[in-house]
């Protein structure tokens, strides 16, 4: 048990500690609705935060209850697990839409981070949707989304549309990417279940994906400024190309979009869920 880890305490665990005269402790841990933890003592019950415990030096599990466990570990991650979706530029951004006008990616970027921020939430997930206020205003977003995340597991993802060009004319460029921030994080593992998600939804359709590694999976590094900024891990997804007219068909349609929220659900899903599993594990 490390010092920078969250001590989970489940029902009917048995946990130990030294109180200040040194002498030893025994408690059996019970959880509240709430979400809080508490540890009955002969002398009453003490309330405390899960985060509250973390990096308490001398505090053991001694015995762990594994009835439920899986449902309760998820019941009290997910109250401190917050999904940013941020929508990809602002209404008022020049260019950012396809040469014959008919697609806008901030229209449809607004629409999809909706409908995945519904499917989330009926899965129990806090969300949050947010925009920048104009086409300068990339820093209050990114002000707005470290708010939202401060001291929270979190995860954010910028959904976004791809581009080969200045918009002028059509190409043939195609395909699903995913970008990260330079160097090793957290975010590397969502763009992986990210990637992993998009291969399942999209493959079968014929759809490509833009992968950059052995294994298939799609993570770009980029010094993109919502990625290098945000104070949680981050990632960005460029859905195909604006400049593409299959593309633009594709993205356009239902079938388009339900597609695209599929795998973002399916991904950040497969993400929390390794979360919970490292924040949970070797206790």
């Amino acid at each position: 048990m490390t010092s920078e880890r969250t001590i989970i305490l489940l029902e009917g665990d048995r946990v130990s500690w030294r109180d200040r005269n040194g002498k030893a402790v025994m408690a059996t841990a019970a959880t509240l609705p709430s979400g809080r933890g508490a540890l009955v003592l002969d002398d009453g019950v003490h309330l405390f935060r899960v985060q509250d415990v973390a990096g308490s030096k001398g505090f053991k599990i001694v015995q762990r209850n594994t009835d439920n466990t899986a449902k309760i570990i998820d019941d009290m991650l997910k109250q401190d697990f917050i999904v940013v979706l941020n929508v990809a530029h602002s209404a008022d951004t020049p260019g950012k839409r396809s040469p014959d006008g008919a697609f806008i990616e901030y229209n449809w970027s607004r629409d999809v981070c909706a409908r995945i921020a519904e499917r989330l939430k009926d899965y129990g997930f806090g969300v949050a949707v947010v925009e920048q206020p104009d086409r300068n205003g990339l820093d209050k977003a990114v002000v707005a989304i470290n708010r939202l995340t401060h001291k929270r597991n979190a995860l954010c993802v910028s959904i976004h549309v791809n581009a080969a060009g200045d918009g002028s004319r059509w190409y043939d460029a195609t395909g699903w990417s995913a970008y990260t921030s330079v160097g090793t994080t957290k975010a590397d593992t969502a763009a992986r279940f990210l990637s992993r998600a998009a291969y399942g939804v999209l493959s079968p359709k014929g759809r490509s994906i833009r992968a950059n590694s052995s294994d298939g999976v799609s993570n770009y590094e980029r010094d993109f400024y919502v990625l290098r900024k945000t104070a949680c891990p981050a990632g960005l997804t460029e859905n195909f190309f604006q400049d593409n007219r299959d593309d633009v068909a594709y993205l356009l349609s239902e079938e388009g979009r339900e597609d695209i929220v599929r795998l973002h659900v399916r991904g950040i899903i497969d993400y929390y869920q390794w979360l919970a599993k490292e924040l949970a594990g070797s206790r």
